[in-house]
């Protein structure tokens, strides 16, 4: 019930003043391997970051406007109005900004929630507006002591190199924003030394672009209280009090969590989760069983082994396994060559994006690395799930040609293929919609008649041995060792077929 998207403007002035339109992409539930749209109605918290300032929480009202049906995944605001709505959040003009918005009513402001529920159940924009805080003036520094760069290009260079120095000497940002969480965790955040920093740090953005820096005053650059208990640091002695605000929270959750997580890893050599193999000190899967004795080796397996598989469907050719471990072979390549170049350690931080350490080289570019590795790897995903089907295709037709040739069976009419890339050559390449239609005849989502029945059959049951393959490759007690970690994704870039043919 949240998303972080990009705002836009509703130039058709459809949107009220306090209003909003936001349509979203989800998985359909009826069919999770497809995304549906769904339009937002009510009451939804918007803010940007850096929240520095209460103001910079906005509850407004989302509509439905019929004209603004093609936009999806973006917040657009309304025009109209005294000031920018977006404008009210840490001063956005919506050059690229992007916004977090909820409508989970567990995270409304406690104003909201406080109200009658009758209040809440029919929202208005007046509602909402009075439960906002007035928003900060968010203008630009005076720049009239700045001065021009010359012309000259000798002028500007030195120009250039004092600025520089200047930014170097008066950079603020850091203090200022670790000021700011010391008040607001003794205090709160709408405490006067919070709000006066909340002004500062506006500056402090703005100060690489206006050149004006941000001045600390002197009661403010000395927290004169013990600091919260998440600001301690190794080797450094500074005196600390427990704090119970939100982010001490959060802390003790995650430091508990770490330290459970810690005490499981040395217990892990029992563990059915990673199929009877130990992790390294990184959490990454090993694939070797030195430390498990034969009689737990052979317990655990059986506990994460489904050999349900095996009986569902036999494998009847060799073949199979040998396209299934060449496949592995080239997919866990490029997952590996992945991990090493983003020096990610496990293979669930590389599918999930949550990277536990990122290389110093990416930490200040965390999220976008994160994404980036998230896009690369449903590319890699989606590229070996054509290469399945392309694999099922393309041994449909090559035994197609061969009980042709033999006289084994009948032989099959062409009208007994649906309409799939009809190359007369040995080049069975695929597109998309071909793919796609083969997906949906794997999953028995296309209407068969007596024309396609015998072809349907046949690319299912190609499937289905394929897939078993994939797995009896990847789960097998007798895996592999050659490599010194273990991969377990390669089988689920076709969970639905694996799925299929075991629920039948």
């Amino acid at each position: 019930k949240g998303a972080v998207l990009m705002g836009g403007l509703d130039e058709t002035g459809l949107v009220p003043a306090g209003c909003i339109f936001l349509q979203v992409s989800k998985q359909d539930k009826r069919d999770p391997t497809k995304r549906c749209s769904e339009i937002i109605n009510g009451a939804v918290m918007v803010t940007k970051h850096p929240v520095m300032h209460p103001g910079d929480v906005r509850m407004l009202l989302a509509v439905n406007i019929k004209e603004l049906h093609d936009h999806r995944n973006v917040i657009l605001f309304s025009r109209k109005g005294l000031r920018p709505e977006p404008n009210k959040m840490s001063g956005s003009d919506l050059d690229g900004d992007e916004f977090a918005i909820t409508w989970d009513t567990r995270l409304f402001l406690k104003e909201w929630n406080n109200c009658s529920e009758e209040r809440r159940m029919k929202a208005t924009i007046f509602d909402l507006r009075r439960t906002n805080a007035d928003p900060m003036e968010y203008n630009a520094a005076s720049t009239s002591s700045v001065k021009p760069l010359p012309s000259d290009d000798n002028l500007m260079t030195t120009a250039l190199l004092d600025h520089f120095v200047d930014h170097m000497k008066n950079d603020n940002l850091g203090r200022i924003s670790m000021l700011w969480q010391d008040y607001a965790s003794h205090y709160t955040a709408d405490c006067p030394q919070c709000i006066q920093l909340a002004e500062l740090h506006s500056i402090a953005v703005d100060f690489p672009k206006s050149g004006v820096p941000a001045i600390l005053p002197n009661e403010l650059r000395r927290f004169p209280f013990p600091h919260a208990h998440w600001r301690e640091k190794k080797g450094r002695n500074i005196v600390s009090t427990h704090c119970t605000s939100v982010i001490g929270k959060m802390y003790d959750e995650v430091i508990g969590r770490d330290k459970e997580s810690r005490r499981s890893r040395s217990r892990i050599s029992t563990a059915k989760a990673v199929a009877g193999r130990k992790i390294d000190q990184y959490g990454q899967i090993l694939n070797h069983f030195a430390a498990i004795h034969s009689s737990k080796k052979i317990k655990i397996m059986e506990d994460v082994w489904d050999g349900r598989i095996m009986v569902a469907v036999p494998l009847q050719a060799s073949w199979f396994m040998e396209e299934a471990e060449e496949n592995r072979a080239h997919y866990e390549s490029e997952i590996l060559a992945l991990m090493s170049k983003y020096k990610i350690r496990s293979e669930g931080e590389l599918f999930t994006g949550c990277i536990r350490k990122f290389h110093k080289l990416y930490k200040k570019r965390q999220n976008t690395i994160a994404e980036e590795v998230r896009r690369q790897c449903s590319i890699i995903r989606r590229e070996h799930r054509s290469i399945f089907f392309q694999t099922i295709y393309s041994c449909a037709k090559e035994g197609e040609a061969a009980t042709t040739t033999n006289n084994t069976i009948e032989t099959t009419n062409s009208t007994n293929s649906r309409e799939i890339n009809n190359n007369d050559d040995d080049d069975y390449s695929l597109t998309e919609k071909d793919i796609q239609s083969l997906e949906e005849i794997v999953t028995g989502k296309a209407s068969s008649d007596s024309n396609t029945a015998h072809w349907d059959q046949k690319i299912r049951s190609i499937a289905f041995q394929l897939a078993t393959a994939y797995y009896i490759s990847t789960y097998s007690p007798e895996l592999d060792c050659s490599s010194s970690c273990a991969l377990f994704s390669f089988p689920w870039i076709v969970s639905d077929v694996i799925y299929m043919l075991l629920s039948q």
